[in-house]
């Protein structure tokens, strides 16, 4: 089970401004991510690399931030290919009509609708002010995590690494301002999150002929945040491309079925985001994980 003190940075603070929020190296551009196993020898690459900090994903699986100053260039000769996150980026998607969720929603016996479930849509963030994520109680999303955020300056018992969580009563409360986003600043800039979510999970709109393959499911959201820097240089990509890293995938799902649990839900993950980077074996850590 994740616990509070999994999620604990290790940074020394002694350098610390007062006053001045610390820096959180999952965010930052000065840490190379890597993931590892607890049975790998951590503590020794912790030793190895000053400033290193370790963050749990499960039992099983943790990451590695390593200030790049200390590291070098990355390479596969010097480094375990396993261990450096692979890149993911969108996937295509197919109108829900062709693959008969219509059918289950009406069957008279089935009426499969999603009630007393939860899905959670793994990608670019949504649209939450949308009326196909709304129904008569409010916003139908129950956690909000967008990872990309800058964390508040009061992150004293923070629910979440890095980024920012929103709950459904922040979200409600945003959608009755004019400006909702003043509360909860999270944007899908793509567009790709809110279309998948929809497809999973939004309310039927009869005028349109629309309908989500759970109308009546608990949302759980996830924005991943953008690749960092030194793996786009070290993969080649340009500098356009909207990739995401490996090791906040991971830690998207992990987060993703802690909450179904808080729901007492069952979990159904939707991840929009693909890579061809690996072995297609079935080996890399985030096919382990899953």
């Amino acid at each position: 089970m994740l616990r509070k003190e999994d999620f604990e940075s290790n940074m020394e603070t002694e350098d610390k401004i007062p006053g001045a929020q610390p820096e959180n190296p999952a965010q930052s551009e000065r840490f190379g991510d890597f993931i590892v196993k607890y049975m790998q020898n951590v503590q020794e690459t912790m030793e190895l690399f000053p400033g290193t900090v370790f963050q749990a994903i499960n039992e099983i699986f943790g990451v590695l931030y390593v200030p790049l100053e200390h590291m070098g260039e990355l390479e596969v000769t010097g480094t375990s290919y396993n261990s450096i996150p692979k890149c993911y980026t969108y996937m295509d998607m197919e109108a829900a009509g062709a693959s008969g969720i219509n059918r289950l929603h009406d069957h008279p016996y089935l009426k499969l609708r999603g009630k007393g479930t939860a899905v959670a849509v793994i990608d670019s963030g949504i649209d939450y002010q949308n009326m196909v994520f709304r129904n008569a109680g409010g916003s139908r999303i129950a956690y909000l995590w967008d990872q990309s955020l800058e964390e508040e300056n009061d992150t004293e018992g923070a629910e979440v690494p890095y980024g920012r969580l929103f709950r459904k009563k922040d979200i409600d409360r945003a959608l009755d301002l004019e400006n909702p986003f003043s509360i909860v600043p999270s944007r899908d800039n793509n567009g790709h999150g809110t279309a998948l979510a929809g497809i999973a999970a939004g309310n039927t709109v009869p005028g349109e002929t629309f309908t989500g393959a759970a109308p009546e499911a608990t949302l759980i959201i996830i924005k991943v945040k953008p690749a960092k820097q030194y793996l786009r240089n070290f993969y080649l990509y340009p500098p356009d491309a909207e990739i995401f890293q490996e090791n906040d995938v991971m830690m998207a799902v992990a987060y993703a079925i802690s909450w179904a649990k808080e729901l007492k839900m069952p979990l159904s993950i939707c991840l929009g985001i693909g890579s061809s980077q690996g072995a297609h074996l079935g080996t890399n850590a985030l096919s382990q994980y899953v």
